[in-house]
């Protein structure tokens, strides 16, 4: 049985982890594009404000490229953070076989 050796992260790259960020933030945004699409095609009568059904298409365009821009803005700032309280308190610890 192979031994357990515990590795310690002490610093993340923070282009690398900005770009992951960035990837999931597509990927959530073109699912809300997709749920707001959904929303302003639906003719609800009692809605307090219709969407206009251009609106829709549009989110599926702009909701990924915004959230990608907020999540890779969010994730270097993530990272710098990280970088800077690891060296001060230590980093993750993981433990790998």
């Amino acid at each position: 049985m192979a031994k357990a050796k515990v590795m310690e992260f002490k610093k993340i790259d923070v282009m690398s982890l900005a770009k992951i960020f960035s990837l999931f933030g597509i990927i959530l945004g073109f699912v809300a594009g997709i749920g707001i699409a959904f929303i302003s095609n639906v003719s609800i009568p009692n809605m307090a404000f219709p969407l206009p059904a251009k609106f829709g298409v549009a989110a599926i365009v702009a909701f990924p490229i915004m959230y990608g821009i907020m999540y890779f803005i969010c994730g270097a700032i993530t990272a710098l953070i990280y970088n800077v309280l690891a060296v001060k308190i230590g980093g993750i610890q993981v433990t790998v076989k």
